[in-house]
């Protein structure tokens, strides 16, 4: 580098002496040790092709990383702060590596400095020259991350490092071919015309805004910013005169995106917290189920109306339910759909069997029905054969024989009754003659005795009947008399 580097360096070295010995003097006042948290030192970044050493001097803390985030056009410290109180750190900014210039590059602006992606902290710049830009500010304790934005990156100083800025990838043949690409987005409303602006390039399209559709694409698209240079670079100093912009459009709008994305950081670290537990229109006793993701998954209106209400907010969250409540519900009433289909299967199934059988019966009938038909008269179908049927019983014939039967017993009757007679009677003639005899012989058999009659006479009547051939009184009847 020339002497001018050489004068800013001596600078630098000066005050980066004065900043030690303070700091050590700070650290030997206030660690009874002696011992400082943090030393000079340096890290290392790369950034297209090029490699940089970025010299601090930390007090208090340390620096443990760095690299480059070309989204911000900023430098990404990783920081580590002892003790309870707050770090200080002296940063040198090669402009080789990283910037911070106006909207027309004629003067420098100030730095950014993001702690830990929320507050911006209070920067002091303590030496500049045309080659480095030195910084320092004061992170808290726990701080982890100190963001450095500025608004360009690589060969924005005047002494880059050998090898210069880093080359932009060269175009493809479609983009060889064609001398301008087409615009990814948009075409916007067409940019006020201002007076004293530079008449814009022929291949401006009128009415788009060359801000939005060129400027930004230079400095987001490394491959439009090659094709740029390379068809027009030696026409125009830069592209802010190709589009009818002041000197500088680049590095302001770099400037701008990073003011924008550094407000919108703040925003987000300051947003308030998100609210908790169900909603004001939440019935506490309600089923949140069946009175919310119901209506949520089958009333578009009220789905709508929640949508539009509580934008910012998951439904589930709203209602008291995990996240995935929608899905789960949604899955739980196909699993009921299709147990319902399949009981409603199965009764189907079922009831069909049943009418298959009822007319597996009908037809057996129908068939036997004509079976028995196809017999002949007097017979019956019995195990596939027509049989004859018996011949049918007189029932005239069966009273005969009923009275046959009683004539025959009564006749049976009689006959052991006049036996029964006959040997009774035999057995009183018997026991008479036997009396008479007795009675003769105690009589001597005198002349009184009547003599036996002849062989054609009748016989007397027995004594002690009358003339009607009956017992007298005086004479007794033996038990068992038949008369």
């Amino acid at each position: 580098m020339g002497a001018g580097k050489s004068a800013a360096a001596g600078r630098s070295g000066l005050a980066l002496a004065l900043v030690a010995g303070a700091a050590a003097a700070v650290a030997l006042l206030a660690s009874p040790a002696g011992g400082a948290y943090g030393e000079p030192g340096t890290v290392s970044v790369s950034y297209g092709g090029a490699d940089y050493e970025v010299s601090y001097d930390a007090v208090g803390m340390s620096v443990v990383s760095a690299s480059v985030d070309e989204a911000f056009e900023s430098l990404l410290l990783g920081v580590q702060v002892g003790g309870p109180g707050s770090g200080t750190i002296e940063v040198v900014l090669e402009r080789a590596l990283i910037d911070a210039r106006s909207r027309d590059g004629s003067e420098d602006v100030a730095f950014i400095v993001i702690l830990d992606g929320g507050d911006d902290a209070a920067v002091e710049e303590t030496d500049t020259s045309a080659d480095a830009r030195t910084i320092k500010f004061s992170p808290p304790s726990g701080s982890e991350e100190a963001l450095i934005v500025g608004t360009v990156l690589g060969g924005g100083g005047a002494g880059a490092p050998a090898g210069g800025a880093p080359e932009p990838a060269a175009p493809g043949p479609a983009e060889a071919q064609d001398p301008e690409p087409a615009a990814t987005e948009p075409d916007p409303a067409p940019p006020q015309e201002q007076p004293g602006q530079p008449e814009p390039e022929p291949f401006v399209e009128p009415g788009t805004d060359p801000v939005e559709d060129y400027v930004k694409r230079y400095a987001t698209e490394p491959e439009y910013a090659a094709w740029f240079d390379e068809n027009f670079g030696g026409q125009y100093g830069s592209i802010c005169d190709a589009v009818g912009l002041d000197a500088g459009c680049v590095e302001e709008y770099n400037a701008a995106a990073a003011a924008e994305a550094a407000a919108a950081a703040a925003a987000e670290q300051q947003a308030p917290p998100a609210p908790t537990g169900p909603e004001s229109f939440v019935d506490p006793s309600a089923d949140p189920y069946e009175e919310y993701v119901k209506r949520y998954v089958g009333d578009a209106e009220f789905r709508a109306w929640y949508d539009e209400s509580y934008p910012d907010r998951q439904f589930c969250d709203a209602v008291g339910l995990e996240a995935g409540c929608v899905e789960a519900y949604t899955e739980r009433v196909a699993a009921a759909e299709a147990e319902e289909a399949a009981a409603e299967a199965e009764e189907a199934a079922a009831e069909a069997e049943e009418a298959a059988a009822a007319a597996a019966e009908a037809e057996a009938a129908a068939m036997q029905a004509a079976l028995e038909q196809s017999c002949g008269e007097g017979t019956v179908l019995r195990d596939g054969a027509c049989v004859a049927l018996p011949p049918p019983r007189d029932p005239v014939g069966s009273g005969r024989e009923l009275a046959t039967g009683l004539v025959a017993a009564f006749v049976i009757a009689l006959a052991a009754g006049v036996a029964f007679w006959i040997f009774a009677r035999a057995g009183r003639r018997g026991r008479r003659r036997q009396r008479l005899g007795e009675d003769g012989a105690a009589g001597g058999g005198g002349p009184d005795e009547p003599a036996p009659p002849a062989p054609d006479e009748p016989a007397p009547p027995a004594a002690g009947r009358g003339a009607a051939g009956g017992y007298d009184d005086d004479e007794p009847r033996g038990r068992g008399t038949i008369v």
